[in-house]
This record gives structure tokens, sequence and C-alpha cells, in this order.
């Protein structure tokens, strides 16, 4: 079956890029025999949600309730300049449009840091039931940053999840913000191309 998944993608994919995990030993050689070589790796990193996942939010900031409806325009701003875009955003791009499609999605956990009214930082969590949850994305407005937001609506989106069911989760990424909030790699994912 294996095969067969990995032929079919490539098969209907006009350039099919792979990305594994290289604790997946079959699927890793599958790979190699097909001729697909190695690009780069990123690590994956886990937090066990029986961590104490107790967070400080600094005066004045406050956390979204769950059954709260999400103002997509102040969604579009956090995202657009927590990853450090000047301006405003303009016309949805289409990954933009699609991703606005998960706000309206149950398996995905939204926590916002909100001031004032506006979003200041963002967490987004994918959980599909099962064990584990996967953390995506992340991003705080760079005025705000340093004070502890990334850290509370992470940990807020993790206690969601653990309410849900989730025994961990996960994110593809090694940066300094993670392992800081006391996240661990757990494994190593490579993306093989042609």
């Amino acid at each position: 079956l294996l095969r067969q998944m990995v032929e079919y993608v490539i098969d209907t994919d006009e350039t099919p890029v792979f990305h594994v995990n290289l604790n997946d030993i079959g699927l890793c050689n599958l790979i190699k025999e097909l001729r697909y070589k190695k690009r780069d790796m990123e690590g994956v990193l886990a937090i066990d949600l029986s961590h104490d996942l107790s967070y400080r939010l600094p005066a004045g900031f406050y956390i979204n309730e769950s059954t709260v409806k999400i103002d997509e325009w102040q969604w579009r701003l956090v995202i657009h300049r927590g990853f450090d875009n000047d301006g405003m955003p303009q016309a949805l791009s289409e990954e933009v449009a699609e991703a606005e499609k998960s706000l309206l999605k149950n398996e995905y956990i939204k926590v916002f840091a909100i001031k004032d009214g506006e979003y200041a930082a963002h967490c987004g969590l994918w959980y599909h039931g099962g064990e584990t949850a996967y953390i995506e994305p992340v991003a705080t407005i760079p005025e705000c940053r340093r004070k502890g937001l990334g850290k509370a609506v992470v940990y807020e989106a993790l206690k969601r999840a653990k309410d849900r069911g989730a025994k961990r989760a996960i994110v593809i990424s090694e940066q300094d913000f993670y392992y800081n909030i006391g996240m661990e790699k757990s494994s190593e994912v490579a993306t093989f191309v042609k």
C-alpha cells in the first residue's frame, strides 16, 4: 500500500516532493529506491501535554474564548504583521485564502492574545483526534514580542487540545522559541526531490 500511495503521488503531481520523517525507515528506503534525493531537513519538536502549561499575560491582554467568533480581518493583520510583512494586507493570496478557510474548521484550534480589541499574537493548532496535535502557525506582531504572548497562545492552544484528548503536540521547526517553551527535538523530517 505504501508503494501504491507513493506511486500515486508521482503519477498525479507535476513536481512531486516528499516530506518524510527519518524515523520512518520503510518510507525513506522506498523514496531512495525511486531515486529521490534528500534536499534538506528540519527538526520535529515535541512537548508532552502533561507538561506544566501555565502562563502569565501582561497587563491589558486577554485570551479569546474558544466559542467567540474570530474577527477575520484581525486574523489577517496578526498573520501579516506577525510574519514581518509591512503595511496592510492587500488582496488575499491563494495561500492566505486557503488558510482563512481553516478558521471555520472545528479541528483547528484558534487562540489569540488580544489587547484593546486588536489581535497581538496567534497560535493555530490542528487536532484531528488521537494522541498528537500539530502547531501551525504561531505569530506575534513585532511591537508585542518578548512579552510572553507567544508562549501564552501556544500553551492555551495546547490546553485546549489536551482537553479534547491530545497527549502531545509537535511542530516542524528548530526555532529557539519552541525550545524555550519546553519543546524537545523528537525526530527530523527530510525533503526528498527527484
